[in-house]
């Protein structure tokens, strides 16, 4: 028995923009402008970022994850010019609290629904 196709209805592809833009404040009051995929961030992603092994373990996933999601930021070196790359060793040496405000930033904007409205608009 064949399923009829839903007239009018939305793929799930179609619900989420292939990239979004989000402003993330910090504390030092500078903004970071990062652009992250939608459909890479889901709440299997997340938990998955702190299932199982030893911390090590857990770091390497959490890199891995950030480097799936994110596709550009406008993070540069101290010189304000050279792009802090998104590159695996490069990202290991940046500070543990880039990574957790820029995950949250994430998360969030998913959980307020911008990410579908965005994609909607545009």
């Amino acid at each position: 028995m064949a399923l009829a196709c839903i007239v009018g209805a939305m793929r799930l592809s179609e619900a989420l923009s292939p990239t979004t833009w989000i402003e993330i404040p910090f504390a030092g009051g500078g903004i970071l402008k990062v652009k992250y995929q939608p459909s890479r961030a889901t709440l299997a992603e997340m938990q998955s970022l702190t299932a199982g092994g030893d911390e090590k373990e857990q770091v390497e996933r959490i890199v891995e994850r950030f480097l799936e999601m994110i596709v550009d930021w406008d993070l540069t070196e101290d010189d304000g010019e050279t792009k802090v790359a998104l590159e695996h060793d490069r990202l290991m040496n940046l500070p543990a609290n880039i990574f957790r405000t820029v995950l949250v930033a994430v998360m969030n904007h998913q959980n307020s629904g911008e990410a579908e409205s965005s994609s909607r608009a545009g």
